[in-house]
């Protein structure tokens, strides 16, 4: 039986917020508990399970500081405790929101990269999510379905989304409590006014909101999430996470409302608000109903809970090799909160620092030799003023285009860069910016150039720049919708032609159905900026484009390779291999998202050819 890892880390309160399914509204409820909890004077951590981009740019607004995602097929288990551990430095709660449903992860025979997965080594409770516009009393058969599922998974809660009426909500959760362990912790309205929009790529990205657009949806959430949401419950279920102690109500504060109640843990998780099971008239369920269920205590981890970690097998997440340490936490807020969610700062720029491959110089010139000794004359002259020290050598400069066109980004695969010694500017594309003068590298993530095409295309300072970027032979490092923009031109969905770069050959369309998604090997087949000829990284394709090349012809005796990066393949066992991406120097581009934090060499490596592109790529 999948039980929970017993190296949990760090100290905080803790709550996984999964689904039935994709499409239940997860991403709606967490935006609404992390901007209540924020509004009650919390500092509040969010993360989100796997690859997604779109979901932490809303967590982010709400909460005013950085999502970060946890996936455990690209990384290790302990690089995602780190990263989580970390990026908790100084929060008072963390939120996290699980992928698709419960129980699905990168593949059907276990729950690795799952929600479940990623609740049992944060030893996290869950609250599930569930979508009840379509049902009554056969809700209650999903819930016990889920809670009896996993045993090894603590449901702790759950959550009705789309209720017609309040009605509705208080008979599903009067057939939940009946037949199943969780309370119900409250329910939130079917409502126009607290969906966010969707485009083929999934929900729209925050960035493309207006900004009163979004601070306006947020708050409608927010207010929704605070009347119908029982707060005190899920803070006290967070609070019995794994290894966490209470927090003492003095610390947390509630603004102007008071000290939230949380020192009876025991209680159920109730109030009067008209949220919960006992406000809705529905009765607690009796022992002789109760389903058998595991305790609340957190069993001891055995040791084929979760699969180890080894070059051989290819079904486990790559091993992480840095750290991610941070400071002691603190517990509580020192600040009042702000009225209104504070710009998404770009990501902390002070990590530990990976050491700097082996054949870097060092920064700093030896001290010259001390002089000889000199006999003193009848008057001694004024000592030589000693020469000046060398100057330090300014770090490289990484252009990083950020904006509505280039929005898909890892913030760990920023925060890797720069402890590898990367300096970060960012640049929008999008509004006629040029890369920085002094650009030793360049940076071009994913997001949605097809919706920016024109704007793009018009832009042809910055195709001029990359060009000469190009002929320096400095590193281009781009991803999925900078991939599209470096290839000769982007055809959109009616058909139009947008010249680009023409950095790589062929061109990029625009398809009517996805054409291509999951999790992938990616194995070099040249050396690039990231690894040497041979090795295989974990990264992860979602794209509704197809880029469209003619392979240069080759006699039949010749034995040079082809312009393509990798040998890619799912992650299915039986799934077939094929050739992806452009690699050409120091540029690399491919339809592949690919996390830094899976091999500490990486950001290094990338880096070192900022410092030195003339090295060249032997190996």
């Amino acid at each position: 039986m999948p039980e929970i890892s017993q190296n949990i880390p760090c100290n905080i309160p803790r709550l996984v917020i999964a689904g039935t399914s994709s499409g239940v509204g997860k991403t709606t409820v967490v935006i609404g508990l992390v901007a209540a909890l924020r509004a009650r004077g919390l500092i509040v951590q969010p993360f989100k399970c796997g690859p997604d981009y779109i979901d932490p740019s809303w967590h982010s607004r709400a909460a005013g500081r950085p999502c970060r995602n946890l996936d455990t097929w690209m990384l290790d288990d302990s690089c995602v405790a780190a990263i989580f551990e970390r990026a908790c430095a100084g929060a008072d709660i963390a939120i996290i929101e699980g992928v698709m449903g419960l129980f699905d992860g990168s593949d059907f025979e276990n729950d690795r990269a799952s929600a479940a997965q990623i609740a049992k080594l944060l030893g996290a409770p869950v609250l599930l999510v569930m979508d009840i516009s379509k049902s009554a009393r056969s809700i209650a058969a999903i819930a016990r379905g889920f809670e009896q599922f996993d045993p090894g998974t603590r449901i702790a809660g759950f959550i009705l989304n789309n209720a017609g009426s309040e009605t509705h909500a208080t008979g599903c959760a009067a057939a939940i409590a009946h037949h199943c362990h969780a309370p119900v912790i409250g329910w939130l309205p079917r409502n126009a006014a607290l969906a966010i929009s969707e485009r083929h790529l999934g929900l729209i990205h925050e960035i493309e909101q207006n900004a009163n657009i979004s601070e306006t949806l947020i708050q409608n959430v927010s207010t929704e999430a605070a009347k119908r949401l029982d707060l005190d419950a899920i803070v006290a279920i967070a609070e019995r996470s794994m290894g966490v102690p209470p927090m003492s109500s003095a610390n947390i504060r509630l603004g102007n409302t008071g000290i939230l109640p949380v020192s009876n843990t025991n209680a159920p998780p109730m109030n009067s608000a008209g949220v919960c099971l006992s406000s809705m008239g529905v009765p607690p369920m009796s022992s002789a109903s109760a389903p058998p269920v595991s305790s609340m205590g957190v069993p001891p981890m055995s040791s084929t809970s979760i699969p180890p970690v080894s070059l051989d097998n290819t079904n486990a997440p790559p091993v992480c090799s840095h750290s991610l340490t941070h400071p002691h936490l603190r517990s509580h807020s020192t600040s009042p909160p702000p009225t209104t969610p504070p710009p998404i700062s770009p990501p902390p720029a002070t990590p530990p620092p990976i050491s700097p491959p082996s054949a870097t110089p060092p920064l700093i010139s030896p001290p010259p030799a001390a002089p000889p000794p000199i006999s003193p004359p009848l008057a001694m002259p004024p000592p030589a003023a000693p020469p000046p020290a060398a100057p330090l050598l300014a770090p490289p400069l990484l252009a990083v285009a950020r904006d509505a066109a280039f929005c898909f980004h890892y913030p760990d695969n920023l925060t890797l860069l720069e402890a590898a010694g990367a300096q970060i500017a960012y640049f929008k594309p999008t509004c006629g910016e040029r890369l920085p003068a002094d650009a030793a590298g360049v940076y071009l993530g994913g997001g949605y150039p097809e919706l920016h095409a024109k704007a793009l295309s018009e832009n042809l300072a910055l195709w001029n720049d990359l060009r000469m970027a190009r002929a320096r032979d400095i590193p281009i490092f781009a991803e999925c919708g900078g991939f599209m923009t470096l290839t000769e031109a982007l055809i959109d969905d009616q058909g139009r032609r947008w010249p680009m770069a023409g950095l790589v050959p062929g061109v990029t369309r625009m398809t009517k159905r996805l054409a291509g998604f999951g999790y992938r090997y990616a194995t070099a087949l040249k050396p690039n900026l990231l690894v040497a000829a041979g090795e295989t990284l974990r990264a992860h394709e979602f794209h509704y484009s197809a880029w469209e090349h003619e392979t240069p012809p080759r006699a039949s005796n010749a034995e040079s390779p082809p312009p393509f990066a990798w040998m890619s393949r799912p992650s299915r066992k039986d799934a077939a291999s094929a050739p992806c991406g452009y690699a050409s120097g120091n540029l690399l581009a491919s339809y592949l998202h690919i996390h830094l934090g899976q091999r500490a060499t990486l950001a290094a490596r990338l880096v070192a050819l900022m410092k030195n592109p003339r090295a060249g790529l032997s190996q």
